[in-house]
């Protein structure tokens, strides 16, 4: 169809059988026939179809427009605050009916009332405000900075979270680093909970206004008699550490203390040398009384010397000591590797190289705080006066004739043994060895390890006596006694210990101990079981 201008009327002229075709006018588009349908088919076979309606967008006041806001009183507004509603959480009970659709539609007015719009303010802070503009103002909130106490929505805000040392400008980051110093102070100031010594605890002071507070005691009976004697303790007790013994408290041992072993300490000193009249070692030996010296290397040449003083080494004394694996040999100097060893009789000690040609001499020396145990050592004797030795008339089995002369007073031996005394004899008797053979002795039980013969006294000269190194380490005590008992004990020798111990023989003298009673036996207890082996020896009378 051509298009008939600006005007609505048409002037084209129809033919026969015809019939005009509805159409519409789109602006900027022209003509087009109006759509229609679906088709039906009436009783009389007429075909027929209902034409489409079209409403244009916004010209249906009641229907509204597309871009209708939920709160639009229009079809769409209300059709938006439904979706709006159901992309929310609803909770919905009952049942909707016709009946009660108006209060429900009260109820969802109210709803939107309350929810309020995009486009809501902030909330001022005062009255009523709906949730989008309550949210608005939490969100402006945040974006500030929040106090910690104050009344935007509780008194008191909780807080949690760390604090960094870059949380905020006004944080001094450098006075925040030296805390870490200052707890660590406060912690090892801070004693554990309990009752302490004072030093271990922290001190503290009453102030003024409590002292003034506090109820005075009670008046204690014989209080004012007890300075006396507080002033006397104060006085008799003695300031702490090591002191002289006018200014010490007199102590007294236990009239039952238990044996205490005793151990003797040591004192290792090294040197060497690699010129001549140079010292290797040099020690004040005060309290250390038995000295021990090994060569460990000698000098090409090399000569040591074992000196000793008592004004520091201004003067000096040669010192022998005896070879420890030779029981002949006492030597003040060493010119071969080797061990010396010998007592300290002096204020101090010193090893010197005298002679050297090349080379370097060790040595180490080991000083002990006891005496050693009795051993072998060499002895150097010189004859004095004029000794007389005569043979008997059958060698090898008469006993030598001896001649002795001393201030005018002679003394010889007889072929048959006997004394004489200025020619008058003397009898002497015989001694007496009682071997004591791994004999197993219960402490406090004891036993009997010689009797004399009948109406005799037993005196003991000396003895020798160890314990069994199976047993642990105990003391001998020697008792005059018919049956054991603690109160007849006259002897009770040191600790001896199982190892790292030598035996060596006791001598009483030439007097010896002498029995009490006749008949009575010499005895031996332990300190601790044992079994004890060696010798004693004697006389009878």
């Amino acid at each position: 169809m051509t298009d008939y201008g600006a005007q609505d009327t048409s002037t084209t002229t129809l033919g026969t059988n015809q019939f005009p075709i509805s159409e519409g006018w789109t602006p900027n588009a022209g003509f087009s026939a109006t759509e229609a349908g679906p088709q039906s088919t009436d009783g009389g076979g007429k075909k027929s179809a209902p034409v489409s309606v079209y409403t244009k967008d916004g010209s249906d006041v009641t229907l509204g427009t597309s871009s209708d806001a939920n709160t639009v009183a229009s079809v769409m507004g209300r059709l938006t605050k439904i979706r709006d509603l159901l992309n929310a959480t609803l909770t919905v009970s009952g049942t909707i009916t016709e009946a009660n659709s108006a209060a429900i539609k009260t109820d969802l007015d109210a709803l939107n009332t309350a929810i309020g719009l995009i486009s809501d303010a902030a909330w001022s802070g005062s009255g009523n405000g709906s949730e989008i503009a309550i949210l608005k103002k939490i969100v402006a909130e945040l974006a500030g900075t929040i106090a910690v106490s104050g009344t935007f929505w509780q008194a008191t805000q909780p807080v949690s979270g760390t604090v960094t040392a870059n949380a905020g400008t006004n944080l001094n980051t450098s006075a925040l680093a030296l805390e870490a110093g200052h707890l660590a102070t406060i912690d090892s100031h801070i004693p554990a909970q309990g009752q302490a010594l004072a030093a271990a605890s922290v001190p503290v002071v009453l102030p003024a206004t409590q002292i003034t507070t506090l109820t005075p005691p009670a008046a204690i009976t014989g209080f004012a008699l007890e300075a006396g004697h507080l002033a006397n303790i104060d006085t008799h007790t003695p300031a702490q550490g090591q002191n002289t013994m006018a200014n010490s408290s007199p102590v007294a041992i236990a009239s039952d203390q238990a044996d205490l072993p005793i151990k003797r300490d040591r004192l290792e000193v090294t040197g060497s040398a690699s010129a001549n009249n140079t010292t290797l070692i040099s020690q004040d030996v005060t309290g250390y009384p038995y000295v021990s010296v090994q060569v460990t290397a000698i000098a090409v040449g090399g000569t040591l010397t074992f000196q000793g003083s008592n004004d520091g080494f201004t003067t000096v004394e040669s010192v022998n000591l005896s070879r420890v694996s030779s029981s002949t040999s006492i030597a003040s100097t060493a010119t071969t590797t080797g061990m010396w060893a010998g007592p300290c009789n002096f204020k101090a000690f010193r090893v010197q190289e005298t002679a050297w040609t090349s080379g370097t001499s060790t040595v180490i020396a080991e000083f002990f705080t006891e005496p050693s145990h009795m051993s072998t050592q060499a002895v150097l004797a010189s004859q004095t006066g004029t000794w007389t030795m005569q043979p008997g008339n059958t060698p090898n089995t008469t006993p030598w004739l001896a001649t002795l002369n001393q201030g005018g007073n002679s003394a010889t031996v007889s072929a048959a043994g006997a004394l004489k005394n200025d020619a008058t004899p003397t009898g002497a008797p015989p001694y007496v060895f009682k071997a004591v053979k791994a004999v197993t002795v219960t402490a406090g039980t004891g036993a009997s390890v010689w009797t004399p013969a009948g109406g005799k006294k037993f005196r003991l000269l000396g003895f020798m006596l160890a314990n069994s190194w199976t047993f642990a380490s105990c003391g001998i005590i020697l008792q005059d006694t018919v049956t054991i008992n603690s109160a007849n004990e006259f002897l009770r020798t040191p600790t001896i210990y199982t190892s790292n111990f030598t035996p060596f023989p006791v001598n009483l003298g030439p007097n010896g101990y002498l029995s009490s009673t006749i008949n009575n036996q010499l005895w031996i207890d332990v300190t601790a079981t044992a079994t004890i082996s060696g010798f004693v020896f004697g006389i009878e009378e």
